[in-house]
């Protein structure tokens, strides 16, 4: 498959801070002129940690046509200066996320995508949820999807980007990580159906619980 089938996701986690906050509406204001989509920008007062231990961070998630755009916005002189501010944040990761292909997945169709989930027309801005984390007992985390995959299909949301395969690039920071995931949501409320459901708090979450490890952030994107 050709690399221009599937996007790539700049994607920016910097700890709570107002240099943080700042950073992240400069970097959403630079991607605009550089060819790629603001999804979400968000200080860290309007980003959900919904994992116990997930740190208070602001957030911001670009999606790229081509990865050569990312790059270049990245590396341009504009980009640095603005990073200047808060490039010796202790934790602060910036990643460059492999995205799933357009077509789908036709050799794993239980993963809800673009090409499987038609989203709800009209309503208020998207929310996106980012899932980090480790497996540490691969058959229990099966489980786990199995319950979560038809959950998240019939509130008409999707994934962007599941990388279970090392593919995430760390462009600054430390991603101690495997696991990646982007889930797209037809609203805000659309992923707390999901993630306050009884059949996730009590049954998926028990599933999960000692086989892996994770940070889970969750906001609100842009509007159009």
């Amino acid at each position: 498959m050709n690399a221009s089938d599937c996007p790539r996701f700049l994607y920016v986690e910097a700890p709570q801070s107002a240099a943080a906050d700042t950073y992240v509406e400069q970097l959403a204001a630079l991607a605009a002129d550089a060819g790629g989509r603001v999804l979400g920008a968000a200080p860290a007062a309007a980003v959900e940690c919904l994992e116990a231990g997930t740190p208070a961070a602001a957030c911001c998630l670009i999606q790229f046509g081509e990865r050569h755009r990312l790059t270049e916005l990245w590396c341009s002189e504009a980009q640095r200066r603005a990073f200047a501010a808060v490039e010796n944040l202790a934790g602060l990761r910036v990643l460059d996320v492999p995205g799933l292909p357009y077509v789908g997945l036709p050799e794993a169709p239980a993963i809800p995508s673009i090409a499987s989930v038609t989203p709800p027309a009209g309503g208020g801005p998207r929310a996106y949820m980012i899932i980090q984390g480790n497996a540490f007992d691969q058959a229990r985390m099966d489980a786990y999807r199995d319950i979560i995959l038809p959950m998240i299909k019939a509130l008409d949301a999707y994934y962007v980007a599941f990388d279970l395969d090392g593919g995430v690039d760390t462009l600054h920071g430390n991603w101690p990580y495997r696991i990646f995931a982007i889930s797209r949501w037809p609203d805000y409320r659309a992923g707390h159906r999901f993630w306050d459901s009884d059949r996730y708090q009590n049954t998926a979450i028990p599933q999960r619980r000692g086989a892996g490890e994770f940070s889970v952030h969750f906001f609100a994107g842009l509007a159009g």
